[in-house]
């Protein structure tokens, strides 16, 4: 048996357990993030050339598949090696690994977004406690802290992603997400190191 089939055969006996109560979540949780990742990082070096290696990686928005029965809940991780970037997204048990040549990539940017649900949120639970306070009596101005404050959070800390640009590249498909991440600065900065 190959090292990937024992990894996914460990992560269906984690599951099996969890959901039978021989673990609990928060174990399952640190268990399975380490075989996902341990997973990915196979898929990828499965792939590699002889003497290719990988330097630098970034991950983003891991929640156990017992979590995310939803299709739209994805893990992302990518793997800049020195000759491509990989990128590896698992939708609950699936995984879909992508190469790009370094070859490929036109440019990186970094783009960002207002988070405009937050703000609506954040507005909504203001007005709310504004316009109910004579019945929130104690929780009126908690209240209208917490969605000003989250209306300002949003406002000033947007959302932020490097956009991978280049030959026949789905833009939607090639962003790298939680930009302030120190692993995602570090592998951003490899690949612009093999751009130049």
């Amino acid at each position: 048996m190959d090292k990937i089939s024992e990894i996914r055969k460990e992560l269906k006996t984690l599951e099996r357990k969890v959901l039978v109560g021989d673990i609990r979540n928060k174990d399952y949780q640190k268990k399975w993030i380490e075989l996902s990742l341990q997973l990915k990082r196979q898929m990828v070096l499965s792939t590699l050339e002889p003497g290719e290696r990988i330097l630098s990686e970034h991950h983003f928005y891991f929640t156990p598949p017992i979590y995310k029965m939803e299709k739209e809940t994805t893990d992302l991780s990518y793997y800049a090696t020195d000759r491509r970037l990989s990128r590896v997204e698992c939708h609950g048990t699936e995984e879909l690994l992508d190469s790009v040549p370094y070859g490929d990539i036109r440019s990186i940017d970094l783009r960002s977004e207002i988070r405009w649900g937050q703000i609506c949120t954040g507005a909504g639970i203001f007005l709310f406690a504004y316009v109910f306070r004579g019945f929130l009596q104690i929780t009126e101005y908690p209240l209208m802290a917490l969605g000003f404050s989250g209306t300002l959070h949003a406002l000033f800390r947007k959302t932020l992603w490097f956009q991978v640009e280049g030959k026949s590249l789905d833009e939607k498909k090639w962003r790298i997400y939680a930009a302030r991440k120190k692993s995602a600065k570090n592998l951003i900065s490899t690949i612009r190191g093999y751009l130049r």
